[in-house]
This record gives C-alpha cells, sequence and structure tokens, in this order.
C-alpha cells in the first residue's frame, strides 16, 4: 500500500511542479550544465530527438550519469548546434539498450500522461464491388 501510495505522489509531483530554468552552456572545455562541467575527453556520441513536441539534445558521458539530455528551447539552432558539436564528437544515435528497450515497453503498458488523448480509432471502409 505504501508504494502504490508513493508512485501517485510521485506522479502528481512531477505533474503539478514546473521544472526550473537551468543554465547550459556549449564551452571550449565542454559542455558545462550549472555547476558541473562535462570535458570534451569524457563525452561520446551526440544525436537530436524529439519527444513530445520537445528537442532534445542527448550526448553519450564515459562518467555517471552516462547520458546528458539537453532540452532545446525555440531559440536554439539545431543546425548550429550540429555543426559546432561535430567538431568534437560524433553525431550518431546508438542502437538502444536493453535498458532502453525495457524503459520503452514500460512506458507503452504504463503510460503517465492521463491527459492525453485518445489514440485514433481506425474504422474499416467498406469495400466497393464494381457494378456488372
Amino acid at each position: 500500500m505504501a508504494v502504490v501510495l508513493a508512485v501517485a505522489f510521485l506522479a502528481y509531483t512531477m505533474s503539478t511542479i514546473p521544472p526550473h530554468q537551468i543554465k547550459q552552456k556549449i564551452t571550449t572545455y565542454g559542455i558545462r550544465i550549472e555547476d558541473q562541467i562535462f570535458y570534451w575527453q569524457e563525452l561520446g556520441r551526440f544525436w537530436f530527438e524529439e519527444k513530445l513536441g520537445q528537442t532534445m539534445l542527448l550526448v553519450e558521458v564515459y562518467r555517471f550519469p552516462n547520458r546528458l539530455t539537453l532540452m532545446l528551447g525555440e531559440e536554439a539552432n539545431q543546425s548550429v548546434l550540429t555543426e559546432i558539436l561535430s567538431d568534437v564528437l560524433l553525431q550518431e544515435k546508438p542502437e538502444p539498450t536493453t535498458y532502453d528497450k525495457a524503459a520503452k515497453w514500460l512506458q507503452e503498458k504504463l503510460p503517465l500522461d492521463i491527459d492525453g488523448e485518445d489514440p485514433p480509432v481506425q474504422t474499416k471502409k467498406p469495400s466497393q464491388q464494381p457494378t456488372k
């Protein structure tokens, strides 16, 4: 019972409290997020993904947290970011790991977006037979 209440509280809290804005910078040393810097030597591939109408920049990291996910706002230019990062990193989307596959399966089975619209229902069209 306590686990169910904890998960419900977590879902409620995450859906009602908006995230705060953080400072993200690409510098000559690496990528700086708030007070933490990830040096170019410890970064791997990068790629872009779209999720829920937001463009994200994902970068592999060779230390914890293993992957940086940076949300790009409207003012961010993806082609400029690609040009800058391609000088230092390889642009390549890796194959999904077992963890990625499990997370995708869980997201499909237990969606947290309860306010979203239901997917459109496909109806069969009656087949039209030629008249003789």
